[in-house]
């Protein structure tokens, strides 16, 4: 079964999906169940848990991808 690459959603289905993820966290989930509500790989899960931790819910925000311009 193929995940969804999440990088396709709109940056507000992105954050909602990552939003969704913690709440499934903190209610106890592991990170393999997780990943298969949220059809994402489990690797996804672990690193937005990891930068959730780190930073809050503001870690979580989509940042821009590519390199920098100038």
């Amino acid at each position: 079964m193929d995940k969804r690459d999440a990088r396709t959603l709109s940056q507000d289905a992105q954050h909602e999906v990552r939003r969704q993820s913690i709440k499934l966290h903190l209610k106890g989930y592991g990170r393999t169940k997780i990943a298969e509500e949220v059809d994402v790989h489990r690797n996804t899960v672990s690193k937005w848990i990891k930068r959730y931790e780190e930073g809050g819910m503001k870690a979580l925000a989509v940042r821009k991808r590519g390199a920098e311009l100038g």
